[in-house]
């Protein structure tokens, strides 16, 4: 996930709970990889994923309850520091992609949203403090994933009891929440879902 020399992993404790994140260089022994992270608390597993971009690696720990996010801009150098998003706070929850330009959306129970409000943050700083609503938290609307593109968004979700897809138009780079719409099917009764692309 790095650059063409360049791959992270994962590596579990002896309880194969993934705890642990490494950078290895292709034709380097694996005793000279760099340890970037690390999780000793035993409720939480991490993941580690690059954005669809392919510009940030992601590194998250979670727990049922809580999660915490850190980024590494792979643009310059893959030997970039992480960087936190928001430290860990116990009952937060947060998820989030780059928007392929200047930005990061993110997903998140911020302030109550049980069922997950759609926030912006810019990479420059994306700590809590700077993240905005984009589209107005809906309690009927349960957002559980989105999927970036260069000119729409599509927001996976349930609501009415149905799986849901919503789509949002990219316009001059920018999300044009006002495009916020849900995507209609014939069938009264269906399940739909967004895939890897």
């Amino acid at each position: 996930w790095g650059d063409d020399n360049t791959i992270f992993y994962l590596a579990p404790d002896e309880t194969k709970r993934p705890y642990q994140v490494w950078r290895h260089k292709i034709g380097t022994e694996r005793s000279e990889d760099v340890l970037l992270f690390e999780e000793m608390d035993e409720q939480y597993w991490v993941g580690v994923g690059k954005s669809r971009s392919g510009r940030f690696l992601f590194v998250h720990s979670g727990s049922s309850e809580t999660s915490e996010g850190h980024f590494c801009d792979l643009e310059n150098s893959v030997e970039n520091p992480l960087t936190v998003i928001h430290s860990r706070e116990f009952g937060l929850r947060y998820d989030l992609d780059h928007d392929g330009r200047d930005g990061f959306v993110i997903w998140t129970n911020k302030d109550d949203a049980v069922n997950n409000r759609l926030m912006y943050a810019p990479v420059s700083n994306p700590s809590i403090g700077n993240w905005k609503e984009i589209i107005p938290y809906d309690k009927d609307r349960k957002i559980d994933d989105v999927d970036l593109f260069e000119n729409f968004v599509a927001v996976q979700g349930r609501s009415g009891g149905l799986t849901r897809i919503w789509l949002m138009d990219v316009k001059n780079g920018k999300m044009d929440a006002s495009s916020f719409r849900q995507m209609e099917f014939d069938e009264e009764l269906y399940e739909v879902g967004i895939w890897v692309n």
